[in-house]
């Protein structure tokens, strides 16, 4: 019997516990109701931890005119593991730059919203954005292209524009000191643009 508890004893902690760390095991929870062992996503744990955030809304802009984010990284090891969606009314080109070489002092200022409302803690990327006339900026440089889409279609008759919409599944982690530029294109009058960023920040552990 002795041998027999020896040999289901490892058995019983691997089915109870799922890893370790300097403080010791770690328990492995169970449903309540069923007893079957529960995960989340690990997105959805920087949620319940306090360290998941977003920024959302919309904007009507012009004919040529473009609405456009900057997001610039601190220089630390702190990442930012970026999503984003948006959806538009009318014909719109969306581009995405990396390593602009600076935020233009008439951007305003957006503070971006911690997704688990019970913490109080800021995220780490300095936002701002506005609507730019024609898409002139004042930047020397835009920096890297590294994605573009078009969405939409403009055809002769008012009824015949429609915009789109479109989303990136998975994330892209945000190179630390680093400003991003996300820009979108109007391509007609009266454009509607919705749009939502969302992003853990996470620091590796090796």
């Amino acid at each position: 019997m002795k041998v027999l508890f020896l040999l289901l004893f490892p058995a019983l902690i691997f089915s109870q516990q799922l890893y370790t760390d300097s403080a010791g095991w770690i328990n492995q929870k169970a449903d309540a109701s069923t007893g079957v062992p529960t995960m989340i996503m690990y997105e959805h744990h920087e949620i319940h931890s306090g360290s998941h955030y977003y920024l959302d809304g919309y904007s009507s802009v012009g004919n040529g005119d473009t609405l456009v984010f900057f997001l610039q990284t601190p220089n630390t090891t702190k990442w930012a593991h970026m999503l984003y969606s948006f959806a538009t009314s009318k014909i719109t080109t969306f581009e995405v730059f990396m390593s602009a070489d600076s935020i233009p002092k008439g951007a305003t200022s957006i503070t971006p919203i911690n997704s688990n409302h019970n913490y109080a803690n800021a995220s780490v990327l300095t936002v701002a954005g506005g609507t730019s006339l024609n898409g002139v900026f004042p930047l020397a440089s835009l920096g890297t292209k590294i994605d573009s889409s078009k969405v939409g279609s403009s055809g002769a008759r008012p009824s015949l524009k429609y915009g789109g919409a479109q989303s990136r599944g998975n994330e892209t982690v945000l190179k630390q000191n680093t400003i991003y530029v996300y820009m979108f294109i109007s391509g007609e009058a009266a454009n509607t643009i919705d749009y939502l960023a969302s992003w853990y920040e996470h620091t590796d552990k090796y």
